[in-house]
Formats: structure tokens, C-alpha cells, sequence
């Protein structure tokens, strides 16, 4: 059997497993048939001469598809480390601390964008962009999660220091591709009336999660089961406007129609004189 068509097979049959105990709420509902009906199907399909040679991608897309059929989050942790690195070698560049960025109408209001929840390096040093906001007089935030991704608790720890010493309104942007401690700090923060979240839920994560390593070196995520269940994803408060159309993150906060919604959303809650509670 060629390597990426065991892959293949090992792959479900692990996932096929872990699917089982996180998405079930009872071992009554657990379908123990398909975990052993998956890998002797492959096997059947290999023997024939029926299984295709695919590439990595491809391999992907299967594993994929399964992960929405199974209707268990899963972040392909390799993947998008993969891509990253790909995307800085074509750029010549190391990732880059986070900065604080006025909009460009001087109100007050800044926008931050965090999307490395693995380098807990470019997070400890929130103090200095505490330092930053209350030297220019910062009076909200604009904070970017948006397929933000990573499952460093300490990460997770510094950053939300630095949103509960904020003490400003703040409004968190997140997506469907927002997972990992990225989650669990926003659903803290937002219990604690820290800040707003606006958006669409999250990927589910929902924290460190526990990590599957495929044979094929592939690495996923998967959460943690809460009571035979799966954790709740975190929900925002309010959801993007219909229009503009959803596009892909503009890194500059002026150019992105979502941040502007955002900001003009801080706008009303300062004429209001409100804190971001529910």
C-alpha cells in the first residue's frame, strides 16, 4: 500500500475514533461499526485496485470533508504552520510584533490586530502596548481575532492582562477560523464584560485542545470533550452587518469595511458613555 493511501485510511480511522468520544453525548450513541467499517473499507478498496494515488492536498480535502461530516472542529495545526512559512519565505520576513494603529480620524479609537496565539514571545510584551495606548490617549480598541489561531495558555494569560488593564471599550473581531486559547481568552473577557465580540462564532476549540498526530505527520486539533459533548464555540454579541460582502482581512484597518463597523460602533458607545457589557 502506497504511504499516502495509508495515510489516508490510518487518518479516518483516528479521527473516525476521536469523533466518537468528543461528539457523542452517550456511549449509547457511539457507532463503534464505522470505526472498524472505515479501514477495512480502504483495505477492500486497496486490494481491488480501486484506491486512487492522491496528493497531500487531496489528502487534506478527504480529512476535511470527514471533520464537517463528523461535525467536529478540527484545526490542521501543520497546515497552516505550512503556509506561514511558505508566505515568509516569499516575503523575507520573521512575523512581526503587534502594533498599535490609529484610525485615521484621530477619535481616540486603535486598532490591534492579534493573530499569534503560538509565539507567546510576540505576546509578553503587552506591557509596552499597554504603555503605547495610554500615552496616546487611547479611549477603545478595535481588537482583531480573526483567524487568530495558536494554543499557548501563556500566550493566552498576556494577553488577557493586558484587555483587563485596558479598561476601555473594546470590540473583538472573530471568525469561523478564530481557534484555540484565541477563544477561551475572548469567551473569559466577554463573561467578565471586557468587551463586545463581533462577528461570527468560532471555530470551537475552544483553548488548547488535545492534539491527533496522523501517520502521515499530518497534526490536527481537536477540542476537549465536556461531558461526552463538545464545547460550546464562542458566540459573539453582535454579528457583522449584511453588507458590506464578506472578503478576505484587510490588513489595514482603514481599508476593511468590518473595522470600520467596529469603530463606529466604539463611536456610539463613547457618545453613550457605556462600557461594553451585554
Amino acid at each position: 500500500m502506497k504511504a499516502p493511501q495509508l495515510a489516508i485510511m490510518l487518518g479516518i480511522a483516528v479521527i473516525s475514533i476521536a469523533a466518537a468520544g468528543l461528539a457523542c453525548e452517550t456511549k449509547a450513541q457511539k457507532q463503534p461499526g464505522l470505526q472498524r467499517d472505515l479501514p477495512a473499507l480502504f483495505q477492500e478498496l486497496e486490494k481491488y485496485g480501486l484506491l486512487p494515488e492522491m496528493t497531500s492536498r487531496q489528502e487534506l480535502e478527504i480529512l476535511q470533508k470527514l471533520a464537517a461530516t463528523l461535525k467536529v472542529p478540527m484545526f490542521f495545526e501543520q497546515q497552516c504552520q505550512e503556509q506561514e512559512k511558505s508566505e515568509d519565505q516569499e516575503d523575507d520576513k520573521i512575523p512581526a510584533a503587534p502594533m498599535l494603529e490609529p484610525f485615521l480620524e484621530q477619535d481616540g479609537i486603535f486598532y490591534l490586530r492579534l493573530e499569534n496565539f503560538r509565539d507567546e514571545r510576540l505576546l509578553m510584551d503587552c506591557a509596552s502596548l499597554l504603555e503605547q495606548f495610554e500615552g496616546e490617549r487611547g479611549q477603545a480598541l478595535v481588537l482583531d481575532l480573526r483567524q487568530a489561531w495558536g494554543f499557548s495558555g501563556a500566550a493566552e494569560k498576556a494577553c488577557y492582562q493586558f484587555v483587563k488593564e485596558l479598561g476601555v471599550p473594546i470590540v473583538a473581531l472573530v471568525d469561523h477560523e478564530t481557534a484555540g486559547t484565541a477563544e477561551s481568552l475572548l469567551q473569559r473577557a466577554q463573561a467578565e464584560g471586557l468587551l463586545l465580540v463581533m462577528g461570527k462564532p468560532s471555530l470551537g476549540i475552544m483553548g488548547a485542545g488535545q492534539q491527533i498526530k496522523l501517520p502521515s505527520g499530518l497534526r490536527l486539533r481537536v477540542p476537549v470533550s465536556a461531558n461526552l459533548g463538545l464545547p460550546t464555540a464562542l458566540q459573539p454579541d453582535l454579528e457583522f452587518p449584511q453588507k458590506p460582502v464578506a472578503q478576505a482581512i484587510n490588513r489595514q484597518a482603514e481599508l476593511d469595511p468590518y473595522c470600520l463597523y467596529a469603530r463606529d460602533t466604539l463611536k456610539t458607545i463613547l457618545v453613550l458613555g457605556q462600557k461594553p457589557d451585554k
